[in-house]
């Protein structure tokens, strides 16, 4: 959450976490499972749809992948 909430909204964290919840949770569009390419190698991961940026967190770890307008 904390980290869609830095790239979407410029902020490390926000004021508190019930507002950071909720802001993520209002702008996230569609979550599917996908297989995300890194350096040749396909790594299971979730994406995660806004309406400008798609973000990918691996399937098993939940760490951060990488976006992609």
């Amino acid at each position: 959450c904390n980290y869609i909430y830095k790239v979407l909204n410029g902020n490390i964290l926000a004021e508190n976490s019930d507002a950071a919840l909720s802001y993520v949770a209002g702008a996230v569009k569609d979550v599917s499972k996908v297989y995300y390419s890194s350096d040749g190698e396909l790594i299971p991961a979730w994406k995660i749809s806004t309406d400008n940026l798609n973000f990918y967190f691996d399937l098993y770890t939940a760490m951060p992948l990488g976006t992609e307008e």
